[in-house]
C-alpha cells in the first residue's frame, strides 16, 4: 500500500473511530455528518468521499469476518472439514476481548435504530450470497446446499448479534453454548430422518 492509500485508510479510520464515539455518546439519530467531519477535521462534502452514508461508519469494517470466513472456507478440501473449523474459528474470535467489546458497543447502537437494523440485515445477507459464492468457487458441493450451509454459518453470528453480553468470557461460553446447541439440533434431525 503506497502513502497516499495509507492515509486515506488513516483518514478513514479516525473518521469511523469519531463517529462511532459520537454515535456511542448521543445516539445514531442525534449526531449530523457535520458533527463527525467536524471531529475528523474535514468538510461535510469529503466525509463522503471516505462514507456514502452516516451508517456506513457504523459497518465501516463490516468486511473483516467476512474475509476471514472466506479464508476458512478456502482452506478447506471437503465441505465436511468447513463446520468444525468455523466452530473453533468462532470460540477463538469470542476470547478476544477488544474485538468483542466493540462488537457490544455496535450491537447496542443497531438495535436502537431502524436503519442500522435494516443495514445489518442486509450485511447477513450479503454475507451469505459471498459464503456460498465461495464454497461453490471452491466446487465443494451444489448450489442449494452451499446456499443452506451458508445460511447456517452466519446463523450463529445473527444470534450472536442480539445478544447484551460485556466480557470476553461470557462471549466465549454464549458462543460454545450456541454452537453446542446447533449441533445437537443438528444430531436431532439427522436422526430423526434416518
Amino acid at each position: 500500500m503506497g502513502l497516499r492509500e495509507r492515509k486515506k485508510a488513516e483518514k478513514r479510520q479516525e473518521i469511523a473511530e469519531n463517529g462511532l464515539k459520537l454515535f456511542k455518546e448521543n445516539g445514531f439519530a442525534n449526531v449530523t455528518v457535520a458533527q463527525i467531519a467536524a471531529t475528523a477535521s474535514i468538510a461535510p462534502k469529503t466525509l463522503f468521499t471516505y462514507f456514502k452514508t452516516k451508517d456506513d461508519i457504523v459497518f465501516y469494517n463490516e468486511d473483516e469476518l467476512l474475509s476471514l470466513i472466506r479464508h476458512l472456507i478456502q482452506q478447506q478440501t471437503s465441505i465436511g472439514n468447513i463446520w468444525p473449523a468455523y466452530q473453533t474459528t468462532l470460540i477463538h474470535l469470542a476470547s478476544q476481548g477488544d474485538l468483542w467489546r466493540d462488537m457490544n458497543q455496535l450491537i447496542k447502537l443497531v438495535v436502537t435504530n431502524e436503519t442500522l437494523q435494516g443495514r445489518l440485515l442486509k450485511m447477513w445477507s450479503a454475507y451469505e450470497q459471498t459464503i456460498a459464492d465461495t464454497i461453490l468457487a471452491k466446487h465443494l458441493t451444489d448450489h442449494v446446499t452451499a446456499y443452506i450451509f451458508a445460511n447456517q454459518l452466519v446463523m450463529p453470528l445473527r444470534f450472536l448479534f442480539t445478544q447484551d453480553i460485556s466480557t470476553a468470557q461470557e462471549w466465549q461460553t454464549s458462543t460454545i453454548q450456541l454452537l453446542n446447541n446447533i449441533n445437537h439440533t443438528q444430531s436431532l434431525l439427522v436422526n430423526e430422518f434416518n
